[in-house]
């Protein structure tokens, strides 16, 4: 939600379009992203990407987003983003970012994919071969 409440606040003033992508992707070790945090073990990944076609950032402030109470707008803002990492790293996720003045911005949260354990069906023999 934070992704895009900040989406919408930089689009506010100009207007714009935001677009929510969802997928499945496997990263791999020689993964080139603009990783946010530590790079993800390589593996099976859902992801939530969240764009827009805003302002965008410059570098120094690329650096600082995560940080908590760092905001460009008003004071008593600034949380939003280090709560979006919070959750992603208790999730063993992990966030890559792209944006550039002028161009607007691209977050994309990775999330681990669990396949979930199935045991294996039982050996159920039907009446007619019991004997």
């Amino acid at each position: 939600m934070n992704l895009l409440l900040n989406a919408s606040d930089v689009l506010s003033q100009s207007g714009g379009c935001i677009r929510i992508r969802t997928a499945f992707e496997e990263i791999e070790a020689s993964d080139p992203r603009g990783w946010a945090d530590a790079p993800p073990d390589p593996g099976p990944y859902v992801l939530l990407e969240v764009s827009d076609d805003g302002d965008g950032m410059n570098p120094d402030t690329l650096t600082q987003i995560f940080d908590p109470f760092f905001t460009t707008k008003f004071t008593g803002r600034g949380l939003g983003l280090s709560a979006v990492m919070g959750v992603v790293r208790s999730h063993s996720g992990a966030i890559s970012v792209e944006s550039k003045p002028g161009e607007g911005s691209c977050f994309t949260v990775f999330f681990p994919l669990i396949v979930p354990f199935r045991a294996p069906a039982p050996n159920v023999t039907s009446p007619s071969q019991a004997t």
